[in-house]
């Protein structure tokens, strides 16, 4: 039987119809989501407007928390404030930066200034290095000490420059302090020759700013110069020397220095070179003056179950049931 052409044509119409049918719902398709995706864009907007105001109020909530006095609560509230801001991450650096420009509490400066170091961690957008570097040129000096405090913690190495400045010829202690400790942080290949000028101010908060620079880059080029530092008498200024000399690990010199501490009679000064010591960790050079030395010299519980701590993490049991035994 010879198909008759209606035959013939009726699968190919039905097929063709269905083609077009698929093409007419495509295009409707397309054009009832081109007004959706302009509204999306406009939901977009409208959410991070509501969320950069959300933000706005927890932070405002935060500060208002840290103005107030604090006792046991107060505290407990402080801490939590403190988590929920640092949960925002960079989030909430605007916004701190701008409490950290107005607000003329020492206690909010001192929060926003730690909260802002753990957001810029490891680097910061160029506009809140602008606004940083802006508040290192206040004249409010504990504002300006705190943002570079900040832009240490960046590790931007573009900010030695300025930090260079700064700690050379700072206005105040503090911002000379904050700088010199800052290129530390910034890793400054030639920061030494700073610190070293910083070791001779007749200002100690300087003296110990260079001292934990010194500490934190472990400035070999500086040992002489720390050991020295010992001697200081400022006390906050010794505790800082003992504290640095914990940095060379390899150094006779400081080790010597750290047992001869050991032989004094101040049991603050005992305990920072204890604490160095055990950074050091040299059993076979330090176990002796440790068991010997601090059972014979300290009569501070603290510091003879510090001492046992130390030998006991050296591995010097017997000294470690020596040091805790009664006196």
């Amino acid at each position: 039987m010879v198909p008759s052409e209606t035959t013939i044509w009726t699968p190919i119409a039905q097929t063709l119809g269905f083609v077009l049918l698929l093409s007419a719902t495509s295009l409707a398709q397309t054009t009832q989501e081109a007004e959706p995706i302009e509204a999306l864009a406009a939901r977009a907007e409208a959410e991070v407007a509501k969320q950069k105001t959300s933000i706005t109020r927890r932070i405002k909530r935060a500060i208002d928390v840290f103005t107030r006095d604090s006792g046991a609560n107060g505290f407990e509230d402080i801490k939590k404030q403190r988590r929920r801001i640092e949960a925002l991450g960079r989030a909430a650096v605007d916004d701190l930066i701008k409490h950290l420009s107005s607000n003329q509490s020492v206690r909010v400066q001192s929060e926003v200034t730690e909260l802002l170091r753990t957001a810029l961690k490891g680097g910061a957008l160029p506009r809140h290095s602008s606004a940083l570097l802006s508040l290192a040129e206040s004249k409010d000096s504990h504002r300006a000490a705190a943002a570079w405090s900040i832009l240490g913690s960046t590790a931007d190495a573009r900010l030695i420059s300025p930090a260079r400045a700064a700690a050379a010829t700072g206005s105040a202690p503090a911002v000379r302090a904050a700088a010199l400790l800052a290129l530390a942080e910034l890793k400054d290949p030639d920061a030494a020759e700073l610190w070293a000028a910083a070791l001779g101010s007749p200002e100690p908060a300087v003296r110990e700013a260079a001292l934990d620079a010194i500490s934190l880059a472990a400035e070999v080029s500086l040992l002489k110069a720390t050991v020295k530092a010992v001697a200081d008498g400022v006390p906050a200024v010794s505790l800082a020397a003992l504290k640095a000399l914990g940095s060379f690990r390899d150094s006779i010199d400081a080790i010597r220095k750290l047992h001869s501490t050991l032989e004094l009679r101040d049991q603050v000064k005992i305990g920072a070179a204890l604490t160095s010591l055990e950074r050091i960790d040299k059993r076979e050079l330090s176990g002796k003056y440790l068991r010997d030395c601090v059972s014979r010299q300290v009569n501070s519980y603290a510091v003879r179950y510090q001492a046992a701590q130390v030998l006991k993490r050296m591995g010097d049991d017997f000294g470690m049931l020596r040091l805790a035994s009664p006196l």
